[in-house]
C-alpha cells in the first residue's frame, strides 16, 4: 500500500484523525513530515509530478530546476502540517478550530456587510494551506454555507465531506440540483462557497500565469444569474500551526450579463489567485496538473 493510495483512500482522513487524537503534537508533526517526504520520493507519484509542473509555470522555471524541487518538498510538508492541524482541531471542536484559524477583520466585515444588506454572496477561494480548516470555521462565525464540491466524490473526498457535515457545512457535489439550490440560496441572501483552481475538464480558456488554462466559471455564471457578488478569499500560514483567511473584496457581475462580461469576471478572480499563489507558491495545495 503506497503513501499516495493511503492519502487518497477513505482510510486517510479516518487514520489521520485517529493518530492526531492519540499522538503528542511533535510526534504527529514528525510523522506527517516523514509521510510527505515519502510521498514526494515515490517514483510513481503522479501528485509529485503535477506539483513540480505547476510550480514550474508559476515560477517561470524548468521543472528540473533545484528551486522547483525545494518548493515541491515544502508544498508536501506544508500540506501534511495543515492536515495534522485540521484533524487535531476537529478532535477538539469549534473552540480548537478558533485557536488554529482566524479571519482577517476586513474579510469578516465584508461578509457581514453583505449579510446585513440582505445580499447573498459567492465565496471563492484557491486551495492554499488552511483551506479546509477555514471552511469548518464558517459555522462558528454564524455563517451557514452551501459548499459546491467536485461531482461524484470518491475516497478521501467522500469521507472529508461526511466530516464537514459535523460542523454544519452543507457539502453538495456539483449537479443540476445543487446548482439550482445554490441559486435559491443566493437569491434569498445566503452564502455559497466553491474552490476555483482545480481542473475539472470544463469551463473556458483564461490566462493563468501567462498561459492559457481552461478554468471553471460556474461561480461567474452564478453571479450573473443571481446578482450576488463574488467575494474572493484565500488562506495562508500565520506562524507554526496557525492560519488566517484574508481578502474579502466583492466583485460584481456586469449588467446586462454577456459572454464577454462572464469572461472578464472570471479573469478578475484568476488574477487575484495569481497574486496569492505567486506570493507563497509553496502554500498552493494543487496536486493535479493545472496546465495541459
Amino acid at each position: 500500500m503506497t503513501v499516495e493510495f493511503l492519502a487518497n483512500s477513505e482510510l486517510g482522513p479516518v487514520l489521520g484523525r485517529g493518530l492526531t487524537r492519540w499522538l503528542p503534537g511533535r510526534a504527529a508533526n514528525r510523522l506527517a513530515r516523514g509521510r510527505a517526504d515519502a510521498r514526494l520520493a515515490s517514483p510513481t507519484s503522479r501528485q509529485a509530478r503535477a506539483v513540480r509542473a505547476n510550480l514550474a509555470v508559476v515560477c517561470g522555471r524548468e521543472a528540473s530546476d533545484p528551486v522547483i524541487g525545494d518548493l515541491t518538498r515544502r508544498v508536501f510538508r506544508n500540506a501534511a502540517q495543515s492536515y495534522v492541524e485540521l484533524f487535531r482541531a476537529m478532535n477538539g471542536g469549534h473552540e480548537a478550530l478558533s485557536q488554529v484559524f482566524r479571519w482577517d477583520p476586513a474579510f469578516e466585515s465584508s461578509l457581514r456587510a453583505l449579510r446585513e444588506g440582505g445580499r447573498g454572496a459567492i465565496i471563492v477561494a484557491p486551495h492554499t494551506v488552511g483551506f479546509d480548516i477555514g471552511l469548518l470555521t464558517l459555522a462558528s462565525h454564524g455563517m451557514a454555507v452551501q459548499a459546491l464540491s467536485i461531482a461524484n466524490p470518491r475516497g478521501s473526498y467522500r469521507v472529508q465531506n461526511r466530516m464537514r457535515l459535523e460542523y454544519g457545512i452543507e457539502i453538495t457535489p456539483i449537479s443540476t440540483g445543487s446548482l439550482r439550490a445554490a441559486i435559491r440560496r443566493l437569491r434569498s441572501g445566503g452564502l455559497v462557497l466553491t474552490g476555483v483552481d482545480r481542473p475539472l475538464g470544463e469551463g473556458i480558456p483564461l490566462t493563468f500565469f501567462g498561459r492559457e488554462a481552461r478554468m471553471s466559471v460556474g461561480h461567474a455564471r452564478l453571479a450573473q444569474e443571481t446578482g450576488a457578488p463574488i467575494v474572493f478569499v484565500a488562506s495562508r500560514a500565520a506562524g507554526e500551526g496557525r492560519y488566517v483567511a484574508f481578502g474579502g473584496e466583492a466583485l460584481e457581475a456586469e449588467r446586462p450579463p454577456t459572454k464577454d462580461g462572464l469572461r472578464r469576471l472570471a479573469q478578475a478572480v484568476v488574477s487575484r489567485m495569481e497574486a496569492v499563489i505567486s506570493a507563497r507558491p509553496d502554500e498552493w495545495m494543487m496536486f493535479y496538473p493545472r496546465w495541459s
